[in-house]
């Protein structure tokens, strides 16, 4: 089994870059938890995976988007609770 013990929500500022964000970051070493629409036009994207993985994937995805002149909101959580 996968180590998870780290997670982070990423929300995109548009469906069309919350499809690119997810696509580019499934291509690394996380777990894909949730990728959706959300309010507003949208998009969010849960990924999980070891301490190591998670915050280096989001902080290197969230540069891409970035760069490209899309918006982006990032939170990382490490050891979150079993329940989560």
């Amino acid at each position: 089994m996968i180590e998870k013990n780290s997670v982070s929500l990423i929300k995109m500022g548009s469906i069309a870059s919350g499809i690119w964000a997810a696509d580019l970051i499934l291509k690394t070493e996380v777990e894909l938890m949730i990728s959706r629409t959300i309010c507003s036009g949208k998009y969010m994207t849960l990924i999980a995976r070891n301490v190591t993985a998670v915050p280096s994937t989001v902080k290197a995805g969230a540069h891409i988007i970035t760069t490209k002149g899309l918006r982006v909101n990032k939170v990382v959580t490490v050891s979150p609770r079993q329940e989560l």
